[in-house]
């Protein structure tokens, strides 16, 4: 792999932890923008926890079991983020609790310095969808995890826990709302920012560039001499027509092609660079001025 690919590869993968919502390692207590809160029949809460139906399966992961959340969208807006964090059920027992340590110690080789500093804290358990997904459509085998990062191995273990909070992002009027769910209290809260779903360079780059036909467009990077961005929501063929609408453009000069990726110059010497992202139906794209380091 190049320098070029590397660098960019890595770029993608911290996009993708902090996109919309974020995932990584964290727990039920998330830290949530200032919001508005409504009650479960208000008007005021545009998409319902209702419209989304999710539902946590087990499946078989390269020879290994696991859980996965499938979800289909009902809803009459584009899905751009859904968030489930989870909290242990009351009256769990030591028994259930040495399930839980046992997995972390056995099956991800947790070390005893960890495990005990994991056992100082609540147990908690996360599955993050990040794919867009549009109304009547759905995503499937998206994979739940502890709060510490390690997938969960079994049913037996997913039902030491119950829904918490479920934070929604959806696309109406061109913007992205987020939209908060508390299973506890059955109750809405809409947070109070948004952001446009569809962001473009602000300077000449954005002109070097064909800009795709897509419904959630974000900005990684925009300077004067480079610019990147995700485009998502798309399909594995729409990723191969937009490289065609570069190469027309004049991206073609040093051509390079990996699995799900594109490289190439125009004559100015603007550098072009595409990457595939199958897991997220997305795909990610730097460009870069002449002589830019």
């Amino acid at each position: 792999m190049s320098k070029n690919k590397s660098i960019f590869v890595l770029i993608l993968m911290l996009s993708i932890t902090i996109v919309f919502v974020g995932c990584g390692n964290s727990n039920s207590n998330d830290t949530r923008p200032a919001s508005k809160e409504s009650t479960e029949g208000s008007s005021k809460s545009r998409i319902k926890i209702e419209d989304l139906n999710w539902e946590i399966d087990e499946g078989i992961d390269d020879g290994h079991r696991s859980v996965y959340t499938n979800i289909k969208n009902k809803s009459k807006y584009i899905l751009v983020d859904f968030k489930l964090t989870f909290k242990t059920k009351e009256g769990l027992t030591d028994d259930d609790k040495s399930k839980f340590y046992f997995d972390l110690k056995n099956n991800f080789k947790v070390d005893d310095k960890t495990l005990e500093r994991i056992k100082s804290e609540p147990i908690t358990m996360y599955t993050n969808v990040t794919k867009v997904i549009n109304p009547d459509e759905s995503a499937s085998n998206i994979a739940c995890y502890y709060g510490y990062g390690y997938p969960i191995n079994g049913m037996d273990l997913y039902n030491m826990f119950v829904p918490d909070i479920a934070t929604i992002k959806y696309v109406d009027d061109g913007k992205i709302h987020t939209e908060y769910y508390d299973f506890d209290s059955k109750k809405y809260s809409s947070g109070s920012e948004t952001e446009q779903a569809i962001q473009w360079s602000q300077t000449e780059l954005g002109n070097k560039i064909p800009k795709p036909e897509a419904k959630v467009i974000r900005t990684l990077s925009d300077y004067e001499n480079s610019f990147s961005f995700e485009v998502f929501g798309v399909s594995p063929d729409q990723f191969n027509s937009y490289i065609k609408n570069c190469k027309e453009a004049g991206y073609t000069s040093k051509p390079q092609s990996y699995s799900g990726s594109y490289k190439a110059e125009n004559s100015d010497g603007y550098v072009l660079y595409i990457y595939y992202r199958k897991d997220t139906s997305s795909f990610c794209v730097s460009v870069d001025a002449k002589n830019h380091n």
